[in-house]
């Protein structure tokens, strides 16, 4: 531990200009505050590169998607568990939603691993599909430029249309009363759900948007973009407020952790970086994957990231 607290401190002295005589003072901070991220381990067993990976609400499984035209669960503390086809978990870890290349959505019961609904409606493939916060409805994005709302008997309540090409990603905001979409056509939107009007148009990146995601209070939107860079937005006035610059190729996803103070994401230049809100700078650098790293999701206590990667692997960093 001291160790990983010594180059914690070596790395903010460097980016902050601290003054050397506060450091017993700094020191404390960073016991209490700040975590060193080390690699745990790899899961193996997918057969192509791997997408994504999600935590599911009590951390301890992950469920991962691949080109080998599979969905993995898996057990953080046991290793490999079952897989199924596509999957998210629901907020209360008893069902997973499953996005697919032929069009549609299915709702998956996890004990009786049975397909429960299948959702019908897009017509062409589906980029993402999330469960609201409560578990009432989930919300999907496509490459046919839609986003649609659907209750949980399958029913579609509306269709988000504003994007002028394919929906990368979209979320629930922590209340679940807004969405934030990103798209090919490089524009972030912030939307309504119970009108399903636009609130906001976030404008500022120079190519596609990967991904986009609300802060743990919704106050805030960060993205990232195939222009390398992430952005930090104002929901409220729809403005830019930071840009952090350091990926070398183009950044693939982006999560705030649970303090909203921390950003981790990851790269096609198979990093995984973590960034301080207040000051934009980079506080840690992760390298381990032997490929492109395609996702990061971070465990609900914020202490084990997991990421996936062009390399088959599932990385665990804790």
């Amino acid at each position: 531990a001291e160790k990983e607290i010594d180059s914690i401190l070596k790395t903010w002295v460097r980016f902050f200009s601290i003054d050397i005589g506060w450091i017993n003072e700094f020191n404390k901070i960073i016991v209490r505050y700040a975590k060193y991220f080390k690699l745990l381990k790899f899961f193996l067993g997918h057969t192509d590169c791997v997408n994504s990976v999600q935590f599911s609400s009590d951390g301890s499984k992950i469920v991962s998607s691949s080109d080998d035209k599979t969905i993995r669960m898996w057990n953080i503390f046991r290793g490999h568990l079952d897989w199924v086809y596509d999957a998210q978990f629901s907020p209360d870890s008893s069902k997973i939603v499953l996005s697919s290349v032929d069009n549609t959505i299915r709702l998956w019961d996890i004990n009786s691993r049975q397909s429960i609904r299948v959702l019908q409606g897009h017509t062409r493939s589906v980029t993402k599909t999330q469960f609201s916060p409560d578990g009432n409805m989930t919300v999907s994005s496509s490459m046919d430029n839609t986003i649609r709302l659907w209750d949980t008997l399958g029913d579609e309540l509306k269709k988000l249309e504003g994007h002028s090409s394919l929906v990368t990603d979209v979320q629930f905001s922590p209340d679940g009363q807004t969405i934030v979409s990103s798209s090919n056509d490089s524009i972030v939107i912030v939307w309504d759900v119970k009108s399903g009007e636009r609130l906001c148009q976030l404008l500022g990146h120079s190519d596609i948007v990967s991904k986009a995601q609300f802060s743990p209070d919704g106050r805030y939107v960060v993205s990232c973009s195939h222009d390398k860079t992430i952005k930090i937005w104002s929901v409220a006035s729809g403005k830019e407020l930071k840009q952090l610059e350091g990926h070398s190729d183009l950044v693939n996803d982006v999560q705030y952790l649970p303090n909203g103070q921390i950003i981790v994401s990851c790269s096609w230049d198979g990093t995984i970086r973590f960034w301080d809100v207040k000051s934009s700078q980079e506080i840690q650098n992760l390298e381990g994957h032997t490929g492109c790293v395609t996702g990061v999701d971070v465990s609900p206590d914020g202490g084990i990231i997991g990421s996936s990667s062009y390399d088959h692997k599932i990385g665990l960093w804790g």
